[in-house]
């Protein structure tokens, strides 16, 4: 798929005509279609003010699926998400900041969806599969509404390197996670939006 393509799958004109962060994850959703140019031009048409909120509502939609005793995965979606904030926060001030924020944002993605991490089985007919961490946050948020459809094991192992950039930034501009609202409030109510596709394969599968 090339850069038109993208767009109007996007249903969108330019990248200019990014609006609402809705868009953003539905762009999230084609990570495997985007290249780190296409997203550098993303990020370039915005400014430190525009870029944080979609990376924000990105990762406050997606840790809404951890289980609120999961401190490993909290810790490490916290973290890349400050990185890619203080990324965000530098991308007209430093010019490896664009860069960075494109590679780190699609590394993620990359560990996020691919990696089949975690063991998944059905609790009706006992069919076990093996999930990625995406998949798995989706079905333990289905699972808040079929209590005990799903037995997902969430290991306190996982690992994900985080690489540490420094930027030439304003003492306001610097992120630390213990400023970090998802990982502060394990109890954020999941709305059930964005992340969430009723027709996802990864469902299906466990009918």
């Amino acid at each position: 798929m090339n850069e038109s393509e993208l767009l109007k799958v996007l249903e969108m004109n330019d990248w200019h005509d990014i609006q609402y962060c809705e868009q953003f994850l539905t762009l999230m959703e084609h990570w495997e279609e985007i290249d780190e140019d296409i997203l550098i031009q993303v990020f370039s048409k915005m400014s430190a003010q525009e870029c944080k909120p979609y990376i924000e509502y990105y990762f406050s939609d997606l840790m809404t699926g951890i289980p609120d005793d999961n401190l490993t995965l909290y810790k490490i979606f916290s973290s890349v998400k400050v990185t890619l904030m203080e990324a965000a926060n530098a991308i007209h001030k430093d010019s490896r900041a664009l860069g960075n924020l494109a590679y780190e944002l699609l590394r993620f993605q990359e560990w996020l969806m691919k990696g089949d991490f975690l063991v998944c089985s059905n609790a009706s007919n006992e069919k076990i599969k093996k999930v990625s961490i995406f998949d798995a946050l989706i079905l333990f948020r289905i699972d808040q509404l079929n209590a005990g459809k799903f037995d997902i094991d969430f290991p306190d192992d996982l690992e994900y390197r985080i690489d540490e950039y420094e930027y030439d930034l304003d003492e306001d501009d610097k992120v630390s996670i213990l400023d970090d609202e998802d990982f502060n409030d394990f109890q954020e109510e999941d709305e059930f939006n964005g992340l969430i596709d009723e027709k996802n394969p990864v469902i299906e599968e466990f009918e």
